[in-house]
């Protein structure tokens, strides 16, 4: 059984910070930033090990070799202002400001699902 802890935080000034502990968070070493100057909001780790972090105003990263490298993924402009997403499968859904949703497949390709100005019923609903 591993004895090792990692923990990733985001912040809206420093980016997102691995944290990272060798005995069962008995004691931590010292913070490292992994993606500086990024809003991190949302992140979710597939079963592969593959991690992704949603930010506000950057769209998409992600990292598939334990967190020590981080890709931008190419992420359309209405899509970068992420506020939530679930990856399954081969397709990852991204809720985006201002309420927008988006489907990415693992190849790359987006899709528009919908937003807040076309859905029935819209017209009664309220964005801050």
């Amino acid at each position: 059984m591993s004895n090792e802890v990692r923990v990733l935080v985001g912040d809206d000034r420093g980016g997102l910070t691995l944290l990272q502990s060798h005995d069962s968070g008995q004691s931590w070493g010292d913070p490292e930033v992994v993606l500086p100057d990024v809003e991190p909001c949302a992140f979710h780790q597939r079963p592969d090990g593959t991690v992704y972090v949603g930010t506000r105003g950057e769209g998409l990263y992600c990292s598939r070799d334990g967190l020590k490298n981080w890709e931008h993924l190419d992420t359309p402009a209405g899509a970068k202002r992420i506020r939530s997403f679930y990856s399954a499968g081969d397709r990852m859904l991204v809720g985006a400001e201002p309420a927008t949703v988006f489907a990415r497949s693992d190849n790359g390709h987006w899709e528009q699902l919908g937003d807040m100005w076309t859905a029935p019923g819209s017209r009664q609903w309220a964005y801050p």
